[in-house]
């Protein structure tokens, strides 16, 4: 699956869209990606908490 689509699926389970992720979707190394690529979007695009930021703005409860 492509950054994109992971990030839509994403974006549908925070909307409530859908009520969770596929199973699977985070094992293996393609679910370390996709929890990459997530973490990334909620971070630096939903968020708006820039890279310099992270460490004084995201804790435990942010993630």
């Amino acid at each position: 699956m492509k950054r994109e689509q992971v990030i839509e699926v994403y974006k549908d389970v925070l909307e409530k869209r859908r009520k969770r992720f596929p199973n699977y979707f985070f094992v293996g190394n393609e679910g370390k990606k996709y929890m990459c690529y997530m973490t990334c979007y909620l971070l630096e695009q939903h968020l708006s908490i820039s890279i310099v930021e992270i460490p004084f703005q995201v804790g435990a409860n942010t993630l």
